[in-house]
């Protein structure tokens, strides 16, 4: 008659303390409400060790200004990290058979600090900005089953109220960023006949933003797309084909702003967007894939109209209104085996893109930020993702297995080089055991050094983690009852991630032991 679930935690590397939880409640005659509730805080998070990267604090090491010579010894907690976040909802559903409806209301806000982009110019102050955030958002759906070619069709919505504000040290308001808009889905789902099946629809979205403040990267805008798309399937004994196809017709605008210095400025875009794809049972165990695609997507209202200081990105944006639709032609490669002892999957895929939009810094700097723009090129992108699970069995009592996992992506834009953000070869492994109501993971993470970057990048050194962490469900008869503790980065490593725009001045935390108690009913 009542079902609910909690989560009480805490995690030291940043004194974070967590609590959420739900709760479903039937009402008869086919109604349930439900509601949840989720609240975080944290202090500035505890890294393991120095702040700044290793060529940023040579170059403070080097200045005559002893504030700036200071931040080449600066390590340990990350300074203007701390947060705190709250989100409740609730909803009420009817449930009869395969006729179902639902409506929720969410509120979700956030306070949480953009950690320091040191300056080590003595005459450029480094901005110690909060963000603010308060979002409301009310959702809708309903499913309605058919008989004959169609078994249903599946309606969605949604509204979201959205706002949050760049603070400054002192209490100022640098900027409000105010976005109102809604989207809507449509499903219609035929029924299998042959083993041919589908979905088609029709999707939408409505979205305008504007900025107020002095601080405004981008112009008052309105984003709408329209799009149409279907996706089928025919299963023909070990062979199994699939195509999809989505148009969008897409209007984004700008108003005309005095502050970022633009006319009004309107781009319309048809894209299309076609694929297939074969996946081949060779046996049982192994089957083979094939996708092919064909891609185009339209430069979002930032790509277009951005002008600006953005706080939240610590940096200055600068969009191009002239920017061309995206497209691209990629193939994918998967393999897979699985039976009960032994899962393996792995993708091998290539792609080119024309007019492939990418963000770069210039080595500009203004207002006091270094500036960012979107620029478009030819380019080619091969990677490949590889996993594997093994289940051992069992020894001296307890259940073993073995988990391992492998990805890497090379890209390159023609005529500049390397992509920029793009993340290095990365190798995980893992060993689990369980024994009754104890069970236990110790994994290995690898980042390699990441050099192959773009202009004005940094390389990133290479990283490994060890994290363990531990389950026990103490009650037989409360099988919802879990206490967990987990040991992150266990050797307090210095580590960043190549594909974070605050790399140099925000490493990944340290040391962080995290006890969690979860319950359900």
């Amino acid at each position: 008659p009542l079902s609910a679930s909690g989560t009480l935690g805490y995690a030291t590397a940043a004194h974070e303390k967590l609590a959420n939880g739900q709760v479903n409640v039937p009402l008869g005659g086919g109604f349930v409400a439900h509601a949840d509730v989720s609240w975080t805080g944290n202090d500035d998070l505890m890294t393991g060790g120095y702040i700044l990267s290793s060529p940023l604090r040579q170059q403070a090491a080097a200045s005559a200004d002893p504030a700036i010579r200071a931040l080449a010894t600066l390590k340990g907690l990350l300074p203007n990290s701390d947060g705190r976040t709250f989100e409740g909802a609730g909803s009420l559903a009817y449930i009869d058979g395969g006729l179902n409806a639902g409506f929720s209301i969410t509120r979700h806000t956030a306070f949480y600090g953009v950690p320091v982009r040191f300056s080590l110019d003595p005459a450029i102050p480094a901005e110690h900005t909060h963000i603010d955030v308060g979002q409301t958002r009310y959702d809708a759906r309903v499913e309605i089953p058919f008989a004959g070619l169609f078994s249903a069709v599946k309606l969605r919505g949604g509204y979201s109220d959205y706002q949050h504000q760049e603070i400054a040290a002192d209490g100022s308001v640098g900027s409000t960023v105010i976005s109102k808009g809604g989207e809507a889905r449509a499903d219609l789902i035929q029924r299998d006949r042959g083993g041919w099946g589908g979905i088609s629809g029709l999707q939408l979205l409505d979205v305008r933003q504007r900025i107020e403040g002095d601080e405004q990267y981008l112009p008052p805008s309105r984003a709408v797309d329209v799009g149409l798309f279907t996706v089928q399937h025919i299963d023909l004994g070990p062979l199994r084909l699939a195509a999809g196809a989505r148009v969008e017709k897409s209007r984004h605008s700008a108003d005309a702003s005095d502050v970022v210095g633009n006319p009004a400025l309107s781009r319309r875009f048809t894209t299309l967007s076609l694929s297939a794809g074969a996946n081949y049972s060779l046996t049982p165990q192994w089957k083979v894939g094939i996708n092919l695609a064909s891609s185009q997507r339209a430069p979002s209202v930032e790509e277009l109209y951005a002008n600006g200081p953005h706080g939240g990105n610590a940096s200055f944006e600068l969009g191009d209104p002239t920017l061309k639709v995206e497209r691209s032609l990629g193939v994918e490669a998967t393999i897979g085996h699985h039976t009960r002892a032994f899962d393996l999957n792995g993708t091998l895929y290539a792609s080119h893109y024309a007019n492939f939009l990418y963000q770069v810094p210039t080595g500009e700097v203004r207002d006091n930020l270094p500036v960012f723009a979107f620029r478009q090129g030819r380019a080619d992108y091969l990677g490949f993702e590889l996993s594997a699970q093994a289940r051992l069995g069992t020894a001296a009592g307890i259940g073993w297995g073995l988990e391992a996992g492998a990805d890497a992506t090379r890209a390159t834009i023609r005529g500049v080089g390397p992509a920029p953000l793009i993340p290095p070869l990365r190798l995980t492994g893992g060993i689990t055991a369980q024994r009754g109501p104890v069970s236990g993971r110790l994994e290995v993470e690898h980042d390699a050094a990441h050099g192959r970057t773009a202009a004005l990048e940094t390389p990133t050194p290479g990283f490994t983690l060890v994290n363990a962490s531990a389950d026990w469900k103490p009650l037989a008869e409360r099988p919802g009852l879990t206490l967990s503790l987990a040991l992150d980065n266990i050797f307090n490593v210095e580590a960043r991630r190549s594909t974070s725009l605050l790399k140099d001045y925000a490493p990944l935390a340290g040391r962080d032991l995290r006890l969690t108690a979860r319950f359900a009913y």
